[in-house]
């Protein structure tokens, strides 16, 4: 991987001197007598290195930097001469100069720039890398500041990896603006390993971020997560974060829960969070086309933690979740608190092969949502519940899963399989199965005008499908009902029925109208 690391800097950013040596341009060497240039970190160079770029601009060439350091104030490069820094040169730019490149650079992975003064430009390079600021990736040294300066330089910055086993890269805040892109290559081992502090704070659209792995140092701090929206700074959209794996962390996604400010078409793929210590994804200013797909929170190894929330949002709206996983640390250690999922005041939400499993809360929690479109979900041995609903609308929900823990240590009773609480039109959710929950496999509470339908409740604790309180105007159908402690069903409202159902006794029932207990 190192290899091919190193050979991709050599073949990308070496790319253009190559050629140009092909194609026979002229070397202009800053030592050269003509020029005269020192490199010895004392006598300032400017006037000679102008001199060598001001020769080679017309007809374009190179300029070369010998070995040496070279003390310098502020000078151009144009787009049409390239700079060749050899290994062991740097340029020392003093204090309020800056160096602006506008041409081709041909260096390798060391370091050639120095000093307090600036690199700016436009260069013809696809990306930068913070080696050529000074970061070292050791794991001691703080190569933050190396590569918020290459950020700062070039909108594209690689992250090699330095070694046949793993790089490490100690980092303080690494600030992302707009048009910001942090990388390694796919499969090479590159650690972030942040301070305690803020990782990546996002401050600009259009960033992204990709093939890293991140050790977090952090472990009580909410405010210190890995990856902070910093909505206070304003509206950011489309953020891309890909085939990212975050490790003991306690915060991994926040925002700054502005009254005004936004997320707006983020995109989160691939992210597996191991050994959270905290709630790993808090969100509240997410807004419009946001999407997690393939991210993975796993407590499981993790028995230090009381309370966790794998996924919360809440506030927002605009939020598509596909294969995503919670996945809690086994029971006896959760409490009521430890949810998978977590929606609050939320509106529209398109959840799509989701699964919660072993938390010692409710699978999936969802309070004053509205227009929640959800397919193929599955709460497997959660605490208290597989899926809690109150007070939602429009809720369309197909293809569920509720497999509770009757039989099984750590099993707190009256866990219901799916409960529905005050929720208000506009409800239909088909396709169920509810099984082995220490309370009712379906329990609707002070709900009206649901529409439940292909419904299979086996071997739960309490009735297959239960409703209370002023529940009235729901319609449960197609529903096949089979050892359930208490009773197959019971109705309370005058007006709901159970239509194509066959209860415990096995009797298939065409309709039964409430109030009913069968």
């Amino acid at each position: 991987m190192t290899q091919q690391a190193t050979e991709l800097i050599a073949s990308q950013v070496g790319s253009a001197i190559n050629n140009q040596r092909t194609w026979g341009s002229i070397i202009y060497n800053v030592k050269d007598p003509q020029y005269g240039a020192k490199g010895d970190g004392v006598k300032d160079d400017t006037p000679r290195i102008t001199s060598a770029i001001t020769a080679a601009a017309i007809s374009g060439g190179v300029v070369v930097f010998p070995p040496g350091t070279y003390l310098t104030g502020s000078f151009s490069i144009p787009s049409n001469v390239t700079v060749w820094i050899q290994n062991g040169a740097k340029l020392s730019i003093k204090s309020g100069a800056t160096v602006t490149i506008n041409g081709p650079i041909d260096a390798g992975i060391y370091q050639i720039f120095s000093g307090l003064g600036t690199v700016s430009g436009v260069p013809r390079i696809p990306y930068a890398i913070p080696q050529w600021f000074g970061a070292k990736g050791d794991n001691t040294q703080d190569d933050g500041p190396a590569i918020n300066a290459a950020l700062n330089f070039h909108d594209n910055v690689f992250l090699p990896c330095l070694s046949y086993g793993t790089t490490k890269y100690a980092v303080t805040t690494i600030t992302l603006n707009n048009y910001k892109r942090i990388f390694a290559l796919p499969g090479t081992l590159v650690f972030v390993i942040p301070a305690d502090n803020t990782t990546f704070n996002i401050i600009g659209s259009y960033v992204s971020i990709e093939n890293l792995y991140i050790l977090g140092t952090n472990t009580t701090s909410e405010a210190k997560p890995i990856f902070r929206f910093n909505t206070t700074a304003g509206n950011i959209r489309k953020v891309r974060i890909t085939n990212v794996e975050a490790v003991d962390a306690c915060a991994v996604f926040r925002d700054d829960n502005h009254p005004t400010n936004i997320v707006v078409d983020c995109y989160v793929d691939d992210v597996k969070i191991t050994l959270p210590r905290g709630v790993p994804i808090k969100l509240y200013d997410f807004y419009a086309f946001n999407h997690f797909h393939k991210t993975i929170v796993d407590f499981t190894a993790n028995l230090t933690v009381p309370t966790f929330e794998a996924f919360h949002f809440e506030n927002g709206q605009g939020l598509y979740m596909s294969r995503c996983d919670a996945f809690g640390y086994g029971p006896g250690t959760g409490n009521a608190a430890s949810h998978g999922f977590v929606f609050i005041n939320f509106q529209a939400v398109w959840l799509d092969r989701l699964d919660a499993d072993t938390v010692g809360g409710y699978g999936f929690y969802f309070s004053g949502c509205q227009f929640i479109e959800a397919d193929q979900l599955i709460a497997s041995l959660c605490g208290i519940g597989g899926y809690y609903l109150f007070g939602c609308n429009d809720y369309h929900m197909d293809n569920i899963y509720a497999g509770g823990r009757v039989g099984l240590p750590w099993a707190p009773a009256a866990a219901h399989g799916i409960s529905i609480i005050q929720c208000g039109v506009g409800a239909r959710i088909t396709n169920l199965t509810l099984k082995s929950n220490t309370g009712d496999g379906l329990n609707v509470s002070n709900t009206a005008t649901g529409l439940f339908s292909n419904i299979v409740t086996n071997n739960n604790s309490g009735y297959g499908i239960n409703e209370t309180g002023t529940s009235n105007f729901n319609l449960f159908t197609n529903a096949f009902s089979f050892s359930n402690t208490v009773a197959s069903g019971k109705l309370v409202g005058s007006s709901s029925n159970i239509t194509n159902w066959k209860p415990n006794s096995g009797a298939y029932t065409a309709n039964s109208a409430g109030p009913i207990t069968v």
